[in-house]
């Protein structure tokens, strides 16, 4: 069974680059420590803004509107104008972080699973397609909280744009998995076209490989909340969350290439070589 096959040689991996292992966890650790520092920082600039605004537009007196005497309202603009800046600034860095630190990540795992690739082939690569994908991403992203703040429908727009960014995040993950097998910016429409074909043909075994990433994450992520009280138990489960996080990048380049290669092969009327 196929889905066998991509666990255990997932595992396989692991344990003969265990140099390239670690690297990951130290890089992973990395790209969630700089991500959380920009975010922090710039959500805590947003708010101090924000609250500034609030106070301001609570203050205000319909007299005041009325007569058109609002008090100091340079500093409510110019507050308005630097909340902007601030969540635009955030927005921005977020990516460029995710861009950067997660394309070594990526490109680090490629070496793992396609040893022979070199990593400067890779990284380019990883860039266009992530900002193929996430750029209509965040479109879409947008219109859908322009909804939810119209309408009031937040449980409904929210669970349909979960399951539009799993499947962005399939779809993209499985044309990082494909990379190995293109070279230069000439080959991405070919590129683009086999990660929706490969993506949908092999459907019976990358769609369950992930939803297990998502399950697995998801507990993770959800046993750090529930022990944030708990120090020890809180360190076991964030290094268990890293560890996570890189083996599961190695699982699915794994998948996307047994399924690639085993696409390609009976494509051509071959058949895959058992191994001794």
């Amino acid at each position: 069974m196929m889905i066998k096959r991509i666990f255990r040689q997932s595992f396989g991996w692991t344990k003969n680059r265990k140099d390239m292992f670690v690297l990951l966890f130290f890089t992973q650790l990395a790209y969630l420590i700089v991500f959380l520092t920009v975010f922090v920082y710039g959500f805590m600039q947003i708010m101090y803004h924000a609250n500034f605004l609030l106070e301001g537009f609570y203050s205000i007196t319909p007299e005041q509107i009325a007569a058109n005497m609002i008090d100091n309202p340079l500093a409510l603009y110019s507050h308005y104008s630097s909340f902007i800046g601030a969540v635009i600034l955030l927005i921005v860095l977020s990516y460029v972080v995710y861009l950067v630190i997660n394309g070594i990540n990526w490109s680090l795992t490629n070496k793992i699973v396609n040893e022979n690739q070199r990593f400067f082939r890779f990284f380019p690569k990883y860039i266009v397609m992530t900002l193929i994908f996430t750029v209509p991403l965040m479109l879409i992203s947008y219109f859908f909280i322009r909804a939810i703040t119209i309408t009031g429908l937040q449980a409904m727009f929210l669970t349909i744009l979960a399951v539009i960014i799993i499947v962005f995040w399939y779809f993209m993950c499985t044309s990082f998995g494909l990379i190995y097998r293109y070279r230069g910016f000439r080959t991405i429409q070919r590129h683009l076209y086999h990660t929706f074909l490969i993506g949908y043909k092999k459907s019976r075994t990358l769609v369950p490989i992930t939803i297990f990433t998502v399950v697995l994450i998801a507990f993770l992520g959800a046993m750090i909340y529930l022990t944030s009280d708990i120090f020890p138990l809180l360190l076991i489960f964030i290094i268990l969350f890293v560890l996570a996080l890189v083996w599961t990048r190695i699982l699915c380049m794994t998948a996307v290439r047994n399924a690639s290669e085993d696409y390609f092969l009976r494509k051509s009327g071959k058949k895959r070589k058992k191994k001794k």
